[in-house]
């Protein structure tokens, strides 16, 4: 993503960079104790091994969402990377070189383009640059260099030809032709780019740049060393001049002064064409509009000569810059240069296409261009090992029937205008369900019933017989007969009670067997209400008690599935942190007040209050110290932090008195307006860049006695290199208004209105 979303008018360094991405990496895994081929199907392999550390990945009958460490496998590529990373930490120094063709080719490209340097002079440019990089490996860091030869004469003729486009003749007093002997003019040095691999797959970067005379400069720099070739080369200009001049230079040196201003007003642009180019932000869920927001967005930033450059040269579409052939060809020579330096160990079966098929194949993206250099992208891509993983969900619990799981692929490219910036890849598997096979329990008829059955029918018979015969007896004596007869009915109704007794009994049993089924499935979720509580903002430091009035945390008992109960269990759980000093702050941004089981007891009564035993949950039983969800949030700044870089400098003293004056100097409230839209790249921030600059009291006002104190805080701890808390820089401890955490711009009318018109 760095190469695609980066602006398409890319600087020679930024071709040199991703040639060491990728040499220097090679270099380390050349350590690496068995051949490998890196090919597209490999580089998003995430193997089912790696997945499967722990049985409890099918406990219950679904699983969503699963995101943690035991079911989340690493791509092996992103293993292997920081296996190689832990071995060259403290490893012995290694060296290699690989071809910089497409740096070259770069250069060349970009310097004929431009109106300052014919075919001639651009090949110049491109033979000074060195035909081979060189990686030299240490203590865990790379060190790529580039060695551009003495190319001066090339140069001067490239300020020659932008001297005459801006008015400068090259003529003396007398109307004669000065010729300039460029000989003496030096340009040349050392592209270094130093790679240092961090914890967790990163990879980040320094560029810098040393010229004839040893001394460096790193590319905020660029404009000083800019600057020393100008007054050279107008020396060198000055002194043809002396040498040719037959009647003054008068007129010549006027031009010059005018050169001069032309050189440093064309200086100021490009730094003003580059800042406005790195703040271009923006977010978005589809590649190929992105792109074209990006390429508004942009052009839109940069003056109208740079915008038709942009226009002009950028591929109108995502997939023609993916598969544009220039861009192609640079990874394409980079990652050839990577075989090159891997050499047997490595066999790279991979091409720029390769790449772009895996970006252009995902779905769900999340796209963040937090500036136009930098780049964060994730998305989704099917799983094609899921056959594998069912298979060893099956080899651990028979009775998982499906497996449903997708892979997300993370690339973050963070480039900064200082010439440094960090890289990273990753690729993860996440299960999102596991379903299991449903046992039912078959009901069977008992067998005891069916003789019992069997035995009242035949009972029946036997009384109708004997009560048949009876009544014949009875012809020949009457009153023997009536008695005879009676106690026969008697007996018949007795055996007919006593046998519809057994068979209601034998039916009684039957449907006892009928409805015996499985015991009953019980299961608890216990989550806080944390979302719905007021927005909070602190400064980093603050002490004071976070206000969670309304926090209400619930236990629900579940059986067979069907929630059965709830209970309010509040008063068992405690906050892991009760004000921000608690956290372990690590810039601007939102934290979770997490709360955790301090009163097991009390959560185990509402389970057994409810109708339920502690040991039915099984795994879902709560333990102490356990995390819930539901937690609610709040946002922590850097105190004097204006602009939200975790840095408190003069940029924010600068921006907090920018803001003081257009609130203060009777301007109208469209200056006042103007400024907030140009101040955050996105209206929400205001709100925490206003409370972050509130530094003096608290008030919930950004006042002079605000912007002093940031200057002084800044003084003390950057310039004097002493370590000055707060407290001492305003002479007392400060509390902030108790409302302003729930509202920081409740005192600021403008900023209030501004922010809520702009939501």
């Amino acid at each position: 993503m760095k190469t695609f979303f980066k602006r398409t008018a890319a600087a020679a360094t930024g071709s040199v960079l991703v040639l060491t991405q990728l040499a220097a990496t090679a270099v380390i895994n050349t350590s690496a104790a068995e051949s490998k081929t890196w090919d597209k199907a490999w580089v998003i392999s995430v193997p089912v091994e790696e997945t499967l550390k722990s049985t409890e990945v099918v406990e219950g009958d679904t699983v969503k969402e699963i995101t943690s460490s035991v079911v989340a496998g690493e791509s092996q590529w992103n293993n292997d990377f920081e296996a190689a990373i832990l071995a060259i930490a403290g490893g012995d120094s290694a060296t290699a070189t690989s071809g910089v063709s497409a740096v070259k080719t770069t250069v060349k490209n970009l310097v004929a383009g431009t109106p300052y340097a014919d075919a001639e002079t651009a090949q110049a440019l491109a033979d000074a640059i060195s035909s081979t990089a060189v990686a030299k490996i240490a203590d865990g860091k790379t060190v790529v260099t580039v060695d551009v030869a003495e190319c001066g004469t090339a140069v001067g003729a490239m300020i020659e030809t932008a001297m005459r486009r801006a008015g400068c003749k090259m003529l003396d007093d007398a109307g004669n032709p000065i010729v300039v002997d460029w000989s003496a003019f030096k340009v040349s040095g050392t592209v270094t780019a130093e790679v240092t691999y961090t914890y967790d797959k990163n990879i980040s970067y320094k560029l810098s740049f040393t010229d004839e005379t040893g001394t460096t400069y790193t590319a905020s720099d660029a404009g000083t060393y800019a600057e020393k070739k100008y007054k050279e080369a107008a020396a060198v200009i000055s002194a043809s001049a002396m040498k040719n001049a037959a009647n003054g230079i008068t007129k010549f040196t006027k031009e010059m002064t005018q050169f001069e201003t032309y050189a440093k007003n064309g200086m100021a642009k490009v730094k003003k064409t580059v800042t406005a180019m790195y703040g271009v932000s923006l977010t978005g869920t589809d590649l190929e509009a992105t792109y074209a927001d990006y390429l508004a967005a942009e052009t839109a930033a940069v003056g109208k000569r740079v915008a038709k450059q942009i226009e002009k040269r950028a591929p109108k579409t995502l997939n023609n810059a993916l598969y544009n052939a220039k861009a192609s060809d640079v990874i394409d020579s980079a990652i050839n240069a990577f075989q090159q330096s891997a050499g047997s160990n490595v066999a790279v079966n991979l091409a720029a296409a390769d790449l772009a098929d895996i970006l252009t194949s995902g779905s769900d993206y999340t796209i963040s261009i937090p500036n136009g250099a930098s780049a964060d992208v994730s998305f989704s891509i099917a799983d094609d090992q899921n056959a594998a993983l069912l298979a060893a969900l099956q080899g651990i619990d028979a009775t998982v029937e499906t497996v449903e799981s997708h892979k997300e692929v993370t690339i973050n490219v963070d480039n900064k205008l200082d010439g440094t910036g960090n890289f990273y890849y990753n690729v993860v598997r996440v299960i999102d369900k596991i379903t299991k096979k449903t046992i039912e329990t078959e009901s069977t008829e008992s067998t005891d019933s069916t003789e019992s059955q069997t035995e009242t029918q035949s009972t029946e018979t036997q009384t109708e017989t004997q009560s048949t015969e009876t009544q014949t007896e009875t012809e020949s004596t009457e009153t023997q007969t009536e008695t005879q007869s009676t106690e026969t009915q008697t007996e018949t109704e007795s055996t007919e009670t006593q046998t519809e007794t057994q068979s209601t009994e034998s039916s009684t049993d039957s449907t006892e067997t009928e409805t015996q089924t499985t015991a009953a499935s019980y299961s608890i979720e216990i989550a806080a209400n944390g979302a719905e509580l007021p927005e909070q903002v602190y400064w980093s430091e603050e002490e004071v008690n976070f206000n969670l009035d309304g926090l209400k945390v619930a236990l629900k008992l579940f059986k067979n599935g069907e929630q059965i109960a709830e209970a309010d269990v509040t008063k068992a759980f405690s906050p892991i942190a009760t004000c921000a000093a608690d956290f372990d702050f690590v810039g601007f941004g939102k934290y979770d007040v997490e709360y955790e089981l301090t009163d097991l007891t009390a959560v185990q009564k509402a389970i057994t209050d409810n109708g339920a035993n502690v040991e039915d949950l099984g795994a879902s039983a709560p333990t102490m110290g356990m995390k819930i969800s539901g937690a609610p949030a709040v946002w922590l700044v850097l105190r004097g932090d204006m602009d939200l870089n975790n840095k408190v400098d003069i940029l924010d003293a600068q921006a907090a008195m920018v803001y003081y004056g257009d609130q203060n100097a009777s301007l109208s409230p469209a200056n006042t307006l103007e400024f907030l839209s140009n101040l955050s790249d996105e209206v929400a921030l205001l709100v925490y860049e206003h409370y972050a600059a509130d530094v003096y009291d608290g008030n919930g006002q950004i006042r002079v006695q605000d912007v002093q104190s940031i200057m002084s805080y800044y003084g003390e701890n950057t310039v004097a290199q002493r370590v000055t808390a707060w407290d001492t820089i305003i002479g007392t401890d400060v509390t902030v208004q108790s409302d302003l955490h729930f509202d920081p711009l409740k005192n600021d009318t403008i900023c209030k209105e501004f922010v809520e018109a702009n939501k």
